[in-house]
């Protein structure tokens, strides 16, 4: 059986649109009915039945055919439509000749039987016999096959294409723009917030700061950053802000303080930390105060050379002439014969055991203390 002109003109206009319709993508929830086109994994199929979680390209054949899109497809199928109109107009027409002919070759062998049997009591009839117009009513219908020529089952169109396809290139339909286009996926809000926590390094807050073991200058704590919120504690406040001002301690030991960092958008949000030594500023002290500490801090034991006591002298005393925070020292000896200022023991000169005193000149500027040490010179 043929298709009629509405057929195939229905059929030509749903694979033109369908051409042009927007391309989905393929989803195994989805149900895909005839002719339906998608893209699976950067390639195009077109549905042959209705389905369902049948992966293109994978499932058995039947049920999709790859097809390769470009802007031709609109011509030929218009060709295809109009070859297939003009076949099926030829063949209608033949099929109405062959009935007209049949019709007449009836009507004739019936005159000549009439006339046999009759000729001598009726005149031969010349009237002639009219056949039916086209649209008459008693026009023999199509179905009527020509004599030993059986007509043969027309093919569907979707048998010629899957015909055709097994000896030739797929089919190509125009591209959308859609297909065209790079899906761009937006970042969420958790992996910004990743991505500027990672880059908040101390090398990116730490000012003139040389590294996290010697803070003395105010860092840079920044507020905000790409749209997020930049939040800062600080475990000693009095030392470094949240807004990174930096207060060194006076006097004492170096602080280590625990600074966090927030980053937040809307409800997303994640901290990291950082430990910073903030160094304690050093104690600036009068010349007074350095002779007091060397005064109070040099002893015997700074000088004894190889001595062992200071009651039993028997070698030769390494005095010190310099002492902490930049200060002098100067020695003096009442009895240099024997031990000199420079603290060489000169034995040959002893004869016995002699206790002498000698004494550390402590200066600095115009300040200067005097500390003596007690000793016994052993013969």
């Amino acid at each position: 059986m043929g298709y009629s002109d509405q057929d195939l003109e229905s059929t030509y206009e749903n694979l033109i649109n369908s051409s042009q319709q927007e391309v989905s993508v393929w989803t195994g929830s989805s149900v895909y009915f005839d002719d339906e086109i998608v893209e699976y994994q950067g390639r195009h199929y077109l549905a042959l039945c209705k389905t369902s979680a049948e992966v293109p390209g994978r499932s058995k054949a039947g049920i999709w055919k790859e097809i390769i899109i470009e802007e031709e497809l609109s011509s030929q199928y218009k060709e295809a439509y109009e070859e297939l109109s003009k076949q099926d107009s030829v063949k209608e027409h033949k099929v109405k000749v062959d009935a007209q002919n049949i019709a007449q070759e009836k009507v004739r062998k019936a005159e000549v039987i009439q006339q046999g049997s009759i000729a001598t009591q009726v005149k031969r009839s010349t009237k002639k016999i009219q056949i039916p117009a086209k649209n008459s009513p008693c026009e023999p219908s199509n179905t009527i096959k020509p004599a030993n020529k059986p007509l043969s089952k027309k093919k569907t169109l979707r048998e010629q294409e899957e015909e055709k396809a097994k000896t030739s290139k797929p089919l190509v339909v125009p591209p959308t723009s859609n297909l065209m286009k790079k899906m761009k996926i937006a970042p969420s809000e958790q992996s910004i917030v990743n991505v500027i926590l990672k880059e908040m390094e101390f090398k990116k807050i730490k000012g003139f700061n040389p590294d996290e073991n010697n803070i003395t200058k105010n860092l840079i704590l920044p507020q905000t950053k790409e749209g997020a919120k930049l939040e800062w504690n600080s475990s000693h406040t009095e030392v470094i802000s949240s807004k990174g001002e930096v207060t060194r301690p006076v006097a004492g030991h170096d602080i280590a303080v625990n600074l966090s960092l927030t980053v937040s958008i809307n409800k997303t949000s994640a901290t990291r930390f950082f430990t910073l030594w903030v160094k304690a500023e050093e104690r600036v002290l009068s010349d007074e105060e350095c002779v007091d500490t060397v005064y109070e801090v040099l002893s015997f034991e700074h000088i004894k050379g190889l001595n062992t006591k200071a009651s039993v002298i028997t070698e030769n005393l390494e005095l010190l002439t310099h002492g902490l925070h930049d200060t002098h020292i100067f020695w003096a000896s009442k009895s240099r014969e024997l031990l000199d200022e420079s603290g060489i023991f000169h034995k040959m000169n002893l004869n016995k055991n002699t206790k002498i005193r000698i004494y550390a000149i402590i200066v600095k500027g115009n300040v200067e203390k005097l500390k003596h040490f007690d000793l016994i010179l052993k013969v």
